[in-house]
């Protein structure tokens, strides 16, 4: 029941703020729970055009490629990351 409330929220959030950083970056995370990869890509990608410097967009856009096997598309989002002093992006590259 939580997750449908959620997924509510975010569709009307989607509807009056379709821009917004932070709501595409949810957006992006829940597609990313659902195995939507490429949705997931497509919204995060539209964040960072919004907000180039947000760490977690960049971080959750790195996580959607590793699970695509991508990780050479990962290691260039990390590496952007770390240079933009994203903490997150320290603990991943040194897994």
């Amino acid at each position: 029941a939580k997750v449908e409330a959620a997924d509510r929220q975010l569709e009307i959030l989607k509807r009056i703020a379709p821009e917004n950083s932070l709501v595409l970056s949810h957006l992006g995370n829940r597609f990313l729970e659902q195995s939507k990869f490429t949705e997931a890509e497509a919204v995060l990608r539209k964040g960072l055009e919004k907000s180039p410097d947000d760490c977690e967009i960049r971080s959750n856009l790195a996580a959607t490629y590793i699970s695509q096997n991508r990780s050479a598309d990962s290691v260039v989002e990390l590496l952007k990351d770390h240079s933009s002093g994203c903490p997150s992006a320290l603990v991943i590259l040194s897994d």
